[in-house]
């Protein structure tokens, strides 16, 4: 703030020429020398899947992360009581630090480390809260949120990955506009769980009598550098019924979408150690006829099961935005199993 003294000799006759005053006129303005932070609650990073998270899946704090900024005096840690909005207009606000998220003088910055060449740390969705409204009495305090990313979907995608783990530092930073500054750096922030794994989701082909219902395989898979192989640590992926979409590849034969539907499961359903639910898997009702139908779950955000981080290039065109298709056929038998060989005579 802005001080001014005034001094006087008000005993009506000073030296005989009556009281004497003197004002020194406006000393300052006084302003914050820095910031320094409290950490309330260290920021830790959540897994998505439990024990991991895919690549290009949104993940958040485990926690709720929470840290306070002090208005501090010059050479020492006095906190300035008077940096505060008394009200009343311009002249008595004395808070200069501007919280409004993405324009103000906050700055969250995350920089990551370990990741592989083309996989981007995505934190354009995440931000922060000022939750003590505009700060008051030299102090304000911040909750951090999320969600964040890996993404290598993005305009090029990069293709299947190794797991990794990455390393993620914040330096969080606070500037008024009197260009007192100051920064809290958590580095790294910890995970619970730091595997990312880069997935797809796999629907099988499948036959049988057009008088039975048809069940479809359905699991889901992770690349290990190598090829790609089960994830039986997936107990959080999910399907239902109404993300599941018909198409008749053939026209030749009779059978056509509106022959059959979906029976199970009619509401979200977990993986079960990477694969569908055996008491409640991807079912097909018996369609009378016989011929093929192509079977894909809607990953899409827009309109499925909101999963895309779980598309693969299936038609092989360079990008990974194809849901899983198997194929269904009604009216090819299996045959007895109950047979070590067979041959029929001609």
């Amino acid at each position: 703030g802005v001080m001014e003294i005034r001094t006087g000799v008000p005993d009506g006759d000073y030296l005989g020429v009556g009281p004497i005053y003197g004002v020194s006129g406006y000393t300052g303005r006084f302003r914050a020398d820095r910031f320094d932070f409290v950490v309330n609650t260290a920021p830790q990073y959540g897994a998505a899947c439990g024990s991991f998270t895919y690549v290009d899946q949104p993940f958040d704090f485990s926690n709720t992360p929470q840290l306070t900024a002090r208005a501090l005096a010059a050479g020492g840690t006095t906190v300035l009581l008077n940096y505060h909005d008394f009200g009343g207009g311009a002249a008595n606000n004395w808070w200069k630090l501007d919280l409004t998220p993405g324009t103000g003088g906050v700055s969250p910055v995350y920089t990551d480390s370990g990741t592989p060449a083309g996989i981007n740390f995505d934190d354009s969705a995440s931000g922060y809260v000022p939750i003590s409204g505009t700060g008051s009495n030299g102090t304000v305090q911040f909750t951090l949120n999320g969600p964040f990313t890996f993404d290598d979907r993005g305009n090029a995608p990069v293709g299947p990955v190794a797991p990794f783990s990455p390393t993620i530092v914040l330096a969080f930073t606070v500037t008024d506009t009197d260009t007192a500054t100051g920064t809290q750096t958590f580095s790294p922030v910890p995970f619970a769980s730091p595997e990312q794994r880069w997935g797809r989701l796999v629907l099988g082909n499948a036959y049988g009598s057009e008088l039975l219902p048809v069940t479809l395989a359905l699991y889901v898979e992770y690349y290990d550098g190598t090829e790609f192989q089960p994830n039986t640590l997936d107990n959080t992926t999910h399907y239902k019924a109404g993300d599941v979409v018909l198409s008749d590849p053939d026209l030749t034969d009779t059978l056509v979408p509106g022959d059959t539907g979906v029976l199970l499961p009619v509401a979200d359903t977990p993986m079960i150690n990477g694969e569908s639910d055996p008491a409640n898997q991807l079912n097909l009702n018996a369609p009378g006829k016989t011929g093929s139908l192509d079977v894909s779950l809607d990953l899409s955000t827009a309109t499925g099961a909101d999963q895309e981080w779980l598309w693969y290039d299936w038609d092989e065109d360079g990008s990974h935005d194809n849901d899983p298709t198997g194929r269904v056929t009604f009216g090819i038998y299996a045959g007895p199993r109950d047979f070590i060989y067979l041959r029929e005579p001609w």
